[in-house]
């Protein structure tokens, strides 16, 4: 009886610890001062070097993680 209420015990704590220890991903919002200067963002691609391409109604952007830079069309 003393086994089944530690495993019980020992189960609910590691369940509950992925929820309370678990790590909350970021979200950060761009807009006109990091650069992005448009609203509307049509379109979001990644190539094979880590670039962040946007398309919007401004123009296509490219975001290389730390600022954009913009393409007119």
């Amino acid at each position: 009886m003393k086994n089944i209420f530690i495993f019980l015990i020992t189960a609910i704590f590691f369940s509950l610890s992925s929820v309370f220890f678990a790590q909350i991903p970021g979200l950060v919002n761009y807009g006109e001062e990091e650069g992005l200067n448009s609203s509307y963002t049509y379109t979001l691609s990644q190539d094979l070097n880590g670039f962040i391409w946007i398309g919007s109604d401004n123009g296509l952007f490219r975001f290389d993680g730390k600022e954009f830079k913009q393409y007119n069309l």
